[in-house]
This record gives structure tokens, C-alpha cells and sequence, in this order.
């Protein structure tokens, strides 16, 4: 079966039929549709048609240099391909529109979500599972050296599976492609879940600005709305950035809920971005620790079918059947992927160590190959394993000035540490884990719960 990354995505609009509007804005439209591949050249056979998301961008509103942006956007944002991310496939330029071919969702946004059955916002179990998986997917893009910059309850999507993604991609930044690396400075997203610096447009920022916005999503999620809507712009600003007995006083968590969870927000929503904790961090933190299972978010979901149904991206209506478009999802849940580690350390391409996920219905395989003997251990979360390691340096023998191994890869003349966390789209069971070590290369199984 042909992965999304493995497939050429058609770069026309006869290959793509338009079905219902999924959401509409004045500067856009989504629609569910349907991608016609093209017939391989060697074998005369095309891929199985897929369902899809498609944005559709009036072009007439945006400047030359703003579509250039959106197209080099969605090519770099291709390559991120992580359970908590929503995949973005191509895009181009169609008559006086850009349209950009994405991963369909099956279900609606958190906040849409909440709103219809839950409006007085979620359990504190409910909000903390929501609230690692946004986690778990910052971090993959904060180590990519990507800001998402538009983060909010309405741009949390959740899947068939109740797999929770980061969505609307259409202002995130690379922060390497800005004038100074790790930082930037357009005024982007909503502005009640903004960053301090971002209000304040001349100062810049860098992915901590994620990390208040993620603080008031977990707001958002515990009370049912931002405690900053329909606040006037500049009350917002004064709020935050004033200098007036009133101003830099953060929201705080409603007292119903832990003292944990209260810890999370003020680890989040520091006026000054230096304070706020990282991703990484954030995900040790004790709010995490008796995170319940993604049993209780999906029984959640299941238990309100029939309206999830009516609020549903995706109609009965169209030419592709409820089973096609499960099996779609399903394949859209499987990777494999293989990482250059510690590049800070590396010189030229030749990776340290390679990490490769496998996959079956009851376990999920990883092998772990080092160019060298080395010092390896795993850390286990509720649906990730951190690969922790170390490569020591080669003895010191006079004369030789480098060392390789059998296969004439060179192997670094100091310590080399690295560390490296593999996401899994379902919860894995911490008892059920073998690990077996051959030559340099671990050989790890974990089950599924």
C-alpha cells in the first residue's frame, strides 16, 4: 500500500473533485475532496484514489511574495510527518486561487467539539490528555525549528481514532527563514491567545510564543472559552504589556482543578518568554504523570456520535464509501521513518545512529543501529519511547588520526551523546517491552494497549 510520503501528489485541478464546504472565511474556502493520481509510467496503474482537505486561497488578496511564502510553506511543511501534525500534501496556483491539498480530519476542532457537548468547558482528565498530545506534537515542530503561531482550541483537530493534531498551518513560520535564526517578528494569529511579544510587534520571539498560547488553549478547554474573547484589542494589550497597577497579571487556573494543572498554566502564561518552559519540559511535568488513557477521550467522542456525525467534516454524500474512507485514515495512521541524530555533533550526512518503527496489530517493533558500540536506554511515555544514548570516543592510539567502522563510516573522536523520542499513534503498554542487543544494533518490542 502506497504512503502519503511515497505518493506524487497531482499538481492540476482536473486530478481533484470538490464536494461539501467545509469551512469558509473571507479569504478561504476547505472543502472535502476527492485526489485522482495519475497512472505510474512503469506499471499503467494509479493509486488508489484518496480522500482529502483542500483550502482554496483567493490569490487576488494576497501579494506575490505572500504566495511564494504559502507555496515554500507547504513544501517544507510536507516533510512533517507526525501523528500529531496534520499532513500537508502540495499545493499550486489555480486560476486566481491557491489551493493547498491537506489531510481531511473525519471530525471537527476541540473548540467545536466542546461547544456542542460541553459547553461549560472539560474534565480536567479530558483537557489534560488534549493538552499533552498539543505537547508532544510543539515539540516535534519546536525541534524542527518551526513555530506554529496560530494555536488555539479551534485549530486542534481530532481524527476518527481520536487522535488529537495541530491544524491551520497557513501563518506557521520556519523560524531558520526569518532574518535571525530561532527568532521572528510578524504580528500573526488571534489575538487573545497571543504572546505578550507578539503584541509588542517590535520585540521578537521565538516558539515560546507557542508555549502561552498552549497556556490559554488549557484555559480555554477548562472554563469553555478564553479568558481574553471579546476583550477590546488594546485592553488585551494594556493587560499584558501596560505598565498601569492592572497590568501583567496572567490568568489563572480555575480552582477546581488541581494544583497540578495550575502549575502547568503558570509554567505557560510567564510574561517573560525566558521563564516559560520549554516543550520538553513541559511534558515531565506531575499534571502528566496520571494522564488517563486515550480510552477515556475516545468513550467521550463515542458517547455523543450522533451529534459528532451531524457536525462532521465528512457527509455520506460523494462517490467515496464510509469503508474507502476508513481505510484511508488507517493508512494515514502508519509510518516509518529513519533519523539523522545529534547533528550539532555530526560532520558531513553520515548519521550517528538510525531509528526505524515498524508495526504490527498487537506491537510496535523499533530498531536502533549506532555506527559504534554504544551506551543505549529507553524511556518510556503513555504513547512515546526516548532513545537515550551515548557513542564513547575511540582509544588513543599514536598515529592514527581517525577511526571507521567496518563499513568505512568514521566514527567521532570525542563522546558523542544523543537522545531521540519516537511517537506512537497508540498507547503502549510499559509492561510488555523486550529489548535484545546484537552488535551495535537494539532490537526493541513494545505492546499495545
Amino acid at each position: 500500500m502506497a504512503t502519503e510520503l511515497s505518493l506524487v501528489w497531482p499538481q492540476v485541478q482536473s486530478n481533484y473533485e470538490l464536494y461539501e464546504i467545509i469551512k469558509e472565511t473571507e479569504q478561504h474556502r476547505i472543502y472535502r475532496g476527492i485526489c485522482n493520481f495519475d497512472a505510474d509510467l512503469d506499471t499503467g496503474k494509479a493509486p488508489h484514489p484518496r480522500e482529502v482537505a483542500i483550502k482554496v486561497i483567493d490569490a487576488d488578496m494576497l501579494t506575490i511574495e505572500q504566495i511564494e511564502t504559502i507555496r515554500k510553506e507547504v513544501i517544507s511543511t510536507r516533510s512533517n510527518y507526525h501523528p500529531n501534525v496534520v499532513k500537508y500534501y502540495t499545493s499550486f496556483v489555480c486560476e486566481e486561487n491557491i489551493w493547498i491539498v491537506m489531510e481531511l480530519l473525519h471530525y471537527c476542532s476541540i473548540r467545536q467539539i466542546m461547544e456542542e457537548l460541553s459547553p461549560g468547558g472539560l474534565t480536567e482528565p479530558l483537557v489534560v490528555y488534549i493538552l499533552y498530545h498539543v505537547l508532544v506534537g510543539l515539540e516535534y515542530l519546536h525541534k524542527q525549528e518551526r513555530a506554529h503561531r496560530n494555536l488555539k482550541g479551534s485549530h486542534i483537530l481530532v481524527n476518527k481514532r481520536g487522535n488529537i493534531k495541530l491544524g491551520d498551518f497557513a501563518v506557521s513560520t520556519s523560524l531558520v527563514a526569518c532574518g535571525e535564526r530561532n527568532t521572528a517578528t510578524t504580528l500573526v494569529g488571534t489575538l487573545a491567545w497571543m504572546a505578550p511579544e507578539v503584541l509588542e510587534t517590535n520585540r521578537k520571539y521565538t516558539c515560546m510564543a507557542d508555549i502561552w498560547s498552549l497556556g490559554m488553549v488549557a484555559l480555554e478547554l477548562a472554563t469553555g472559552k478564553n479568558p481574553f474573547e471579546g476583550f477590546p484589542p488594546m485592553k488585551i494589550v494594556k493587560t499584558l504589556c501596560g505598565t498601569g497597577p492592572e497590568s501583567g497579571r496572567t490568568p489563572a487556573a480555575p480552582p477546581s482543578f488541581s494544583k497540578y494543572f495550575a502549575e502547568f498554566v503558570s509554567a505557560c502564561l510567564q510574561i517573560d518568554p525566558n521563564k516559560r518552559l520549554s516543550a520538553n519540559k513541559l511534558l515531565d511535568m506531575k499534571v502528566f504523570r496520571s494522564m488517563k488513557k486515550k480510552e477515556v477521550f475516545v468513550q467521550f467522542l463515542d458517547s455523543s456520535k450522533r451529534k459528532l456525525r451531524s457536525m462532521s467534516f465528512v457527509h455520506t454524500e460523494g462517490t467515496m464509501t464510509e469503508k474507502d474512507a476508513l481505510t484511508n485514515q488507517a493508512s494515514d495512521d502508519e509510518y516509518t521513518e529513519t533519523w539523522t541524530f545529534n547533528e550539532e555533533e555530526q560532520s558531513g550526512s553520515i548519521p550517528l545512529i538510525q531509528v526505524l518503527v515498524g508495526e504490527t496489530p498487537k506491537a510496535y517493533a523499533i530498531v536502533v543501529r549506532t555506527i559504534a558500540q554504544a551506551n543505549v536506554s529507553f524511556k518510556l511515555r503513555a504513547q512515546e519511547l526516548v532513545v537515550i544514548g551515548k557513542i564513547p570516543p575511540p582509544p588513543t592510539v599514536p598515529g592514527v588520526t581517525e577511526w571507521k567502522t567496518e563499513t568505512g563510516i568514521p566514527i567521532p573522536a570525542k563522546s558523542t551523546s544523543f537522545s531521540k523520542t519516537v511517537h506512537f499513534d497508540s498507547e503502549i503498554d510499559t509492561a510488555n517491552i523486550s529489548k535484545k542487543k546484537q552488535g551495535t544494533t537494539f532490537f526493541v518490542s513494545i505492546g499495545k494497549v
